[in-house]
């Protein structure tokens, strides 16, 4: 694993799979994904929940998938598997792809989701999903 520069805020990689997906750790402690979870990336995602998620025990843990421009049945099991377990908030972007997935899914059951305005990703460097 890779981290950046700045401590504070880690960047995991792993292979080809990192190369998909990045996460940081907000200033709340909160876990910042960008990019593709699927089969393969979902094992950084669950690395990073896990670590959040012992760090912030008594917390809710916090997951921003503003960022996320894939998110696979893999995906969608890690974010059950740890609202099973605690409490958590889930944030996505309201004209996302992933926002229909959380919508179908229905991990609002289990999980505070919050669906925020759409951004310009080009703004932010970020490719759609082809």
């Amino acid at each position: 694993m890779r981290t950046s520069s700045n401590s504070r805020n880690p960047v995991a990689k792993s292979g080809a799979s990192g190369d998909r997906l990045q996460v940081t750790r907000g200033p709340a402690g909160e876990v910042i994904l960008s990019g593709e979870i699927d089969l393969f990336s979902a094992r950084i995602m669950h690395d990073a929940l896990e670590r959040a998620a012992r760090e912030r025990l008594s917390t809710p843990l916090v997951v921003d998938l503003q960022l996320v421009t894939l998110l696979s049945a893999s995906g969608v099991a890690e974010l059950f598997e740890y609202a099973d377990r605690r409490l958590m908030k889930i944030s996505a972007r309201t004209d996302s792809a992933v926002a229909k997935v959380l919508n179908v899914c229905g991990i609002a059951v289990v999980a505070a989701v919050e669906f925020l305005p759409g951004r310009d990703l080009r703004i932010l460097g970020v490719r759609a999903a082809e």
